[in-house]
């Protein structure tokens, strides 16, 4: 073996020991925060900023017995801070934690754990609370990569009914004053006088149509074709038009006012029709800009439509 073939195996060699100390050291990480007492300190010294091992013991020690900090005698915080303090420094060794002066803070990576744990926590919550409606949906609708971001749910609030999902609709639509975004199977619920608006160009409207023949629309009554006709022979240059296919999925129902609201809804399957009275909605930034990604997404993926393909049967 030459001196460089040599030099490039121990150099591969390096890698190969470089990596798998890594994925150890990870490995060790999540064993470590996934005992729950460990998240306990996370959270505490995160609320409370930085501790000392005796304040951290004291602050355990209450939460345990329910009683306040003050109220914890001090022969208890003296008998239990060797146990806490050896969980203090096995933190440090994995630095989660700071220590400087006997004083413990998160590290940058202490922070990151606690913000992931936070949404794991709330993903998981959000599934708990929404059982039975993730069994009886198509939720794989949803883009694997912002199904991660589910949490999101948590800054939302969910129809009761139809009457509730139409007052939401009419309430905030009759706010517009920019633009309207759209994922839809069909138009019903689009006020005549918005698409007034998008012909005077005073809103804009981006929309995406699943077909599930097309250039067939999906619903042949007079308003589906009324609508139609409206936004595809105006003179508008505010509206644009794109479209999907169904494929063996459900379609999924998104609409975003002005970026302040957004609803979204998904496919029942019993039923095989988006559950629009079970839709969720929101005004908090957070799940409002999930909502709009998701549609980003949607957009990015579609397919420009030309009016002119569209099989109408003009009332």
């Amino acid at each position: 073996m030459n001196k460089n073939n040599a030099a490039s195996e121990e150099n591969n060699m390096s890698s190969i020991g470089y990596s798998n100390n890594l994925a150890e050291d990870t490995a060790e990480i999540i064993r470590e925060i996934l005992k729950m007492d460990r998240l306990l300190y996370l959270n505490i010294i995160q609320n409370k900023e930085s501790l000392t091992s005796l304040q951290m013991t004291r602050e355990i020690l209450a939460l345990k017995s329910n009683l306040k900090p003050e109220k914890i005698k001090e022969e208890a915080i003296l008998k239990n801070n060797p146990n806490i303090n050896k969980r203090l420094k096995d933190l440090t060794d994995l630095e989660i934690l700071n220590v400087h002066e006997g004083k413990y803070t998160l590290t940058s990576i202490g922070s990151m754990v606690i913000d992931d744990l936070e949404r794991l926590n709330s993903k998981i919550e959000i599934l708990k609370k929404y059982k039975w409606f993730f069994s009886t949906h198509d939720y794989t609708a949803i883009p694997t990569q912002y199904f991660r971001e589910i949490h999101n749910l948590r800054f939302a609030k969910q129809c009761e009914d139809a009457i509730e999902y139409h007052n939401q609709i009419e309430s905030n639509t009759a706010r517009t004053t920019e633009r309207i975004l759209i994922v839809t199977e069909r138009l019903h619920d689009i006020p005549s006088w918005i698409v007034d608006e998008f012909n005077r160009c005073n809103m804009t409207l981006k929309l995406v149509y699943y077909f599930k023949n097309p250039f067939e629309l999906n619903y042949l009554d007079e308003q589906e074709q009324t609508l139609w006709r409206d936004l595809t022979q105006g003179t508008s240059s505010t509206v644009t038009l794109r479209y999907m296919t169904l494929r063996g999925g459900g379609p999924l129902g998104i609409r975003i006012v002005d970026r302040r609201w957004a609803l979204f809804n998904l496919l029942e399957i019993e039923e095989n029709k988006p559950n629009r009275p079970k839709s969720f909605y929101g005004t908090d930034e957070r799940f409002v800009d999930w909502v709009e990604n998701i549609f980003s997404y949607i957009w990015d993926t579609s397919k420009p439509l030309d009016p002119d393909k569209i099989s109408i049967k003009y009332p």
